[in-house]
């Protein structure tokens, strides 16, 4: 016997009691087989699927105008500009550029300013004795048989050592002197006082110095 379907119908599987616009049994969640759906139930007609897909049509295209609306322009009192976007848009990405690096520029350096190496002052060279009659310390005598190459040598050595004035003469030249002689002389002087004061330099740097006139 099949259980009654009205106002008191009963569940098909457990028996229990339900009423005509429940949809499930209280006692074991049997869908019941009188049960129509709510919506068709408002409606106040039978439920069907053409009448579900006019509706799931209808929200579609109310959705799609809402989303059209959100995103129109509109302007306030203010004058100012308002842009209002779809939840469902996508966010608008600035890319920012990167800040170039601010370069500073590297200190100059002066070029080190280079001089040239003083050249080193020539020796002073052994000189001739004047055209004049004086006084001067005779350094040392060589016999003119030896070569004048020595009273050189001893003249150089003598301006090594500091004195000034320093030259070598043959003593046969002048009648003040014994002839057959270079004379190595030191400084030209106008009195013999002048040459005695000089004498000291001369023995300090190891000359065995004497005062002589010269005369032509």
């Amino acid at each position: 016997m099949r259980p009654s379907v009205g106002p008191h119908a009963a569940c098909p599987r457990c028996g229990a009691p339900a009423d005509e616009n429940q949809e499930y049994c209280v006692e074991c969640g049997l869908r019941l087989p009188h049960a129509r759906p709510a919506f068709a139930r408002r409606a106040g007609r039978p439920w069907n699927a053409s009448s579900s897909l006019v509706a799931v049509v209808v929200f579609l295209v109310l959705a799609g105008l809402g989303a059209a609306a959100a995103v129109l322009i509109t302007r306030d009192d203010s004058g100012e500009t308002f842009v209002a976007t779809s939840p469902l848009a996508h966010p608008v990405t600035r890319e920012t550029l990167p800040t170039p690096p601010t370069t500073t520029p590297a200190p100059t350096i002066p070029e080190p300013q280079t001089t040239a190496p003083a050249e080193p002052a020539q020796p002073e060279q052994p000189i001739e004795w004047p055209d004049r009659d004086g006084y001067t310390i005779v350094l040392q005598s060589i016999p003119t048989s030896s070569s004048r190459r020595g009273a050189l040598e001893t003249a150089r050595r003598a301006i090594r050592a500091g004195l000034h004035d320093v030259g070598v003469l043959a003593s046969s030249n002048y009648p003040s002197l014994q002839p057959g002689y270079y004379v190595v002389f030191a400084g030209v002087y106008d009195s013999s006082g002048e040459a005695s004061g000089a004498l000291g330099e001369a023995e300090v740097v190891g000359f065995s110095a004497y005062v002589r006139p010269v005369s032509r």
